[in-house]
Protein backbone atom coordinates (compact mmCIF):
# COMPACT_ATOMS: atom_id res chain seq x y z
CA UNK A 1 0.00 0.00 0.00
CA UNK A 2 1.38 3.32 -0.91
CA UNK A 3 1.80 6.34 1.43
CA UNK A 4 1.47 8.89 -1.14
CA UNK A 5 -1.60 11.19 -1.03
CA UNK A 6 -4.50 10.79 -3.70
CA UNK A 7 -5.91 14.29 -4.77
CA UNK A 8 -8.78 14.89 -6.79
CA UNK A 9 -8.36 16.46 -9.90
CA UNK A 10 -9.66 19.73 -9.05
CA UNK A 11 -7.27 19.83 -6.32
CA UNK A 12 -3.83 18.74 -8.29
CA UNK A 13 -5.35 22.26 -10.11
CA UNK A 14 -5.81 23.91 -7.44
CA UNK A 15 -2.74 23.35 -5.58
CA UNK A 16 -0.70 23.45 -9.03
CA UNK A 17 -2.32 26.83 -10.21
CA UNK A 18 -0.86 28.02 -6.60
CA UNK A 19 2.65 26.62 -6.83
CA UNK A 20 2.71 28.28 -10.38
CA UNK A 21 1.17 32.05 -8.94
CA UNK A 22 3.65 31.62 -6.28
CA UNK A 23 6.89 31.03 -8.68
CA UNK A 24 5.51 33.99 -10.80
CA UNK A 25 5.26 36.11 -8.05
CA UNK A 26 8.86 35.06 -6.86
CA UNK A 27 10.04 35.76 -10.52
CA UNK A 28 11.37 32.25 -11.23
CA UNK A 29 9.46 32.12 -14.86
CA UNK A 30 10.67 34.05 -17.22
CA UNK A 31 8.80 37.15 -18.41
CA UNK A 32 7.25 35.31 -21.52
CA UNK A 33 5.36 32.64 -19.38
CA UNK A 34 3.45 35.31 -17.51
CA UNK A 35 -0.22 35.58 -17.19
CA UNK A 36 0.20 39.71 -18.16
CA UNK A 37 1.84 38.72 -21.58
CA UNK A 38 -0.43 38.97 -24.60
CA UNK A 39 0.00 35.98 -26.60
CA UNK A 40 -1.88 36.71 -30.48
CA UNK A 41 -1.14 34.09 -33.17
CA UNK A 42 -1.70 35.30 -36.54
CA UNK A 43 -5.48 34.26 -37.82
CA UNK A 44 -5.56 32.64 -41.08
CA UNK A 45 -8.23 31.94 -43.34
CA UNK A 46 -8.56 28.47 -44.96
CA UNK A 47 -8.79 29.85 -48.56
CA UNK A 48 -10.47 26.68 -49.70
CA UNK A 49 -13.86 28.24 -49.35
CA UNK A 50 -12.91 30.81 -51.10
CA UNK A 51 -11.98 28.84 -54.20
CA UNK A 52 -15.48 26.83 -53.65
CA UNK A 53 -17.62 30.25 -54.14
CA UNK A 54 -15.10 30.85 -57.12
CA UNK A 55 -13.47 33.91 -55.89
CA UNK A 56 -10.73 34.89 -57.68
CA UNK A 57 -7.22 35.68 -56.48
CA UNK A 58 -7.53 39.60 -55.99
CA UNK A 59 -11.28 38.77 -54.19
CA UNK A 60 -9.52 36.81 -51.98
CA UNK A 61 -6.92 39.21 -51.18
CA UNK A 62 -9.73 41.58 -50.55
CA UNK A 63 -11.88 39.52 -48.80
CA UNK A 64 -9.00 38.77 -46.24
CA UNK A 65 -8.31 42.22 -45.80
CA UNK A 66 -11.92 43.26 -45.10
CA UNK A 67 -12.27 40.74 -42.91
CA UNK A 68 -9.21 41.75 -40.89
CA UNK A 69 -7.50 38.64 -40.69
CA UNK A 70 -3.76 38.19 -40.94
CA UNK A 71 -3.52 36.60 -44.14
CA UNK A 72 -4.26 32.64 -45.70
CA UNK A 73 -3.68 28.63 -45.54
CA UNK A 74 -3.42 28.83 -49.26
CA UNK A 75 -4.50 24.93 -50.51
CA UNK A 76 -1.85 24.21 -53.52
CA UNK A 77 -4.05 20.72 -54.45
CA UNK A 78 -5.60 19.70 -57.67
CA UNK A 79 -8.74 21.51 -57.85
CA UNK A 80 -7.99 24.10 -55.13
CA UNK A 81 -7.06 27.72 -55.37
CA UNK A 82 -3.67 27.35 -56.48
CA UNK A 83 -3.05 24.54 -59.20
CA UNK A 84 -0.04 22.68 -58.44
CA UNK A 85 1.09 23.15 -62.13
CA UNK A 86 0.80 26.60 -61.73
CA UNK A 87 2.60 26.87 -58.51
CA UNK A 88 5.63 29.13 -59.78
CA UNK A 89 3.23 31.66 -61.72
CA UNK A 90 0.00 31.84 -59.29
CA UNK A 91 1.56 31.65 -56.18
CA UNK A 92 3.87 34.47 -56.29
CA UNK A 93 1.14 36.64 -57.12
CA UNK A 94 -1.35 35.68 -55.06
CA UNK A 95 1.23 36.67 -52.27
CA UNK A 96 2.00 39.74 -53.96
CA UNK A 97 -1.85 40.40 -53.91
CA UNK A 98 -1.99 39.64 -50.30
CA UNK A 99 1.00 41.99 -49.33
CA UNK A 100 -0.46 44.90 -51.24
CA UNK A 101 -3.11 44.32 -48.30
CA UNK A 102 -0.97 44.16 -45.55
CA UNK A 103 -1.61 40.09 -45.44
CA UNK A 104 0.34 36.80 -45.93
CA UNK A 105 0.80 33.37 -46.59
CA UNK A 106 0.87 32.22 -43.60
CA UNK A 107 1.26 28.78 -44.94
CA UNK A 108 0.08 26.11 -47.66
CA UNK A 109 -2.30 22.82 -47.39
CA UNK A 110 -0.72 20.44 -49.69
CA UNK A 111 -1.73 16.82 -51.65
CA UNK A 112 2.42 16.51 -51.32
CA UNK A 113 3.13 12.65 -49.85
CA UNK A 114 6.91 12.32 -50.28
CA UNK A 115 9.50 14.00 -52.84
CA UNK A 116 7.95 11.97 -55.62
CA UNK A 117 5.28 13.91 -55.12
CA UNK A 118 3.76 15.55 -58.74
CA UNK A 119 5.30 19.09 -58.41
CA UNK A 120 6.52 18.65 -54.53
CA UNK A 121 9.81 20.76 -56.13
CA UNK A 122 8.04 23.44 -57.30
CA UNK A 123 5.82 23.85 -54.60
CA UNK A 124 8.11 23.70 -51.88
CA UNK A 125 10.64 26.12 -53.62
CA UNK A 126 8.39 28.24 -54.74
CA UNK A 127 6.97 28.83 -51.38
CA UNK A 128 10.37 28.92 -49.63
CA UNK A 129 11.35 31.97 -51.86
CA UNK A 130 7.60 33.74 -50.42
CA UNK A 131 9.02 32.91 -46.51
CA UNK A 132 6.35 30.60 -46.26
CA UNK A 133 8.04 27.99 -43.72
CA UNK A 134 4.70 25.68 -42.82
CA UNK A 135 3.20 23.52 -44.67
CA UNK A 136 0.97 20.84 -44.53
CA UNK A 137 1.66 17.46 -46.20
CA UNK A 138 -1.60 15.53 -47.22
CA UNK A 139 -3.48 13.56 -44.99
CA UNK A 140 -1.05 9.56 -43.93
CA UNK A 141 -2.69 6.97 -43.64
CA UNK A 142 -1.40 4.15 -41.75
CA UNK A 143 -2.52 0.35 -41.34
CA UNK A 144 -4.62 0.24 -38.35
CA UNK A 145 -2.69 -3.20 -37.29
CA UNK A 146 0.39 -1.50 -36.89
CA UNK A 147 2.29 0.13 -33.88
CA UNK A 148 3.03 3.56 -33.51
CA UNK A 149 6.61 2.97 -33.40
CA UNK A 150 6.63 1.29 -36.63
CA UNK A 151 4.38 3.53 -38.16
CA UNK A 152 6.85 6.35 -36.98
CA UNK A 153 9.75 4.62 -38.21
CA UNK A 154 8.24 4.03 -41.61
CA UNK A 155 7.57 7.53 -41.66
CA UNK A 156 10.86 9.01 -40.46
CA UNK A 157 12.29 8.57 -43.98
CA UNK A 158 9.32 10.53 -46.06
CA UNK A 159 9.90 13.34 -43.33
CA UNK A 160 13.30 13.28 -43.92
CA UNK A 161 13.73 13.23 -47.32
CA UNK A 162 10.81 15.97 -47.12
CA UNK A 163 12.91 18.08 -44.68
CA UNK A 164 16.05 17.76 -47.58
CA UNK A 165 13.75 18.90 -50.34
CA UNK A 166 12.62 21.68 -48.12
CA UNK A 167 16.28 23.33 -47.99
Amino acid sequence: MSNHPVYTRRQFLQASATAASALMAAGVFAPSLRATDTFAPPVALFDKVLHQIKLSLEDSAALVEKAGLDGVDCAVRANDQIEPVRVKDDLPRYAELLQKRGRKLLLLTTAILNPSSPHARDILETARTLGVKIYRVAFIRLPKDSTPAKQIAELKPQVRDLVALNK
